[in-house]
């Protein structure tokens, strides 16, 4: 059973994903000189929704502050996709220092890893977030070859 605050989270997460997308898509059409503005008033929102859905893994995480090995049955699908989305939303950072880039790309590597990791050492699981496992496993063969590609054009 999905918990209430699953419902409100993915809302949340899909209202910020929606004024992202327009905001950036006026800022895609502005002239070059306020580009700059632009994309800040674009990542402010996007900073913000990073750091709702991380509130839920790590309300889950024990006095060592490590997240369980197995999740509860009630815990299980809003944590998995809770990984799912911070990791999406690091990927839309928009930055111009590509050392800034490799480590959002970082960071959304590990959130889709987690989600495929955590699948692997519980198969039964996996038709609870197959459309997340499908997304994260596809991301995680995918951004390391896009963080080469990065660290080629830094060097």
């Amino acid at each position: 059973p999905e918990s209430a605050g699953y419902g409100q989270l993915e809302m949340c997460g899909s209202d910020r994903s929606l004024l992202r997308r327009v905001k950036l898509t006026g800022k895609e059409q502005a002239p070059p000189s306020s580009l700059s503005s632009g994309i800040m008033a674009v990542a402010c929102p996007v900073r913000v929704s990073v750091t709702l859905p991380l509130f839920l893994p790590d309300s889950l995480r024990n006095a060592d502050k490590e997240m369980p090995k197995t999740f509860s049955e009630d815990t299980l699908r809003p944590a998995l996709v809770a990984k799912f989305c911070v990791g999406r939303l690091y990927s839309k950072f928009l930055t111009s220092d590509p050392q800034v880039k490799l480590q959002n790309m970082s960071k959304s590597l590990d959130h889709y890893q987690y989600v495929v990791d955590y699948c692997a050492s519980h198969p039964d699981i996996t038709h609870l977030v197959q459309s997340e496992l499908e997304i994260c496993s596809e991301m995680s063969q995918l951004l390391p070859i896009q963080m080469e590609k990065v660290r080629l054009a830094i060097s």
